[in-house]
């Protein structure tokens, strides 16, 4: 993998709900259209993410990145209902590997999209 997988279909987020995605991270055979799943345990022993209005604004929000398949190409990215309120109607996400192991630290996008907020109906 030497690029970043690019999302094609934007990731919904409502507003003031907690986000949980799970993707899988894989390569696909164009013969059988199967995709094997690449182990991401090499790219980084830290993993970052985060949203943005526009992909060089000054202040993003953190989400959580869940590592635990990360064997089996598994990425869960989390976001809390509190700062759920305060995403941008549109924008940005990434998440990113560094392998601190090296010297100099060798950093990676794993994986990129955009989002769309959406606006929710009940409130407490």
């Amino acid at each position: 993998m030497t690029a970043p997988v690019e999302i094609k279909k934007p990731l919904k987020i409502y507003r003031g709900d907690t986000l949980s995605r799970t993707y899988t991270v894989g390569v696909l055979d164009e013969d059988t259209e199967i995709v094997t799943p690449v182990d991401l345990r090499p790219f980084g022993n830290v993993w970052a993410a985060q949203l943005r209005a526009k992909e060089d604004a000054p202040d993003g929000i953190d989400l959580t990145v869940d590592l635990d398949d990360l064997e089996h190409g598994k990425i869960t990215i989390k976001l809390d209902s509190v700062s759920a309120e305060n995403v941008p109607s549109k924008g940005f996400w990434d998440v990113q590997a560094t392998d601190t192991s090296v010297t100099p630290h060798v950093v990676r996008t794993i994986m990129r999209g955009e989002f769309v907020l959406i606006k929710d109906v009940t409130r407490p």
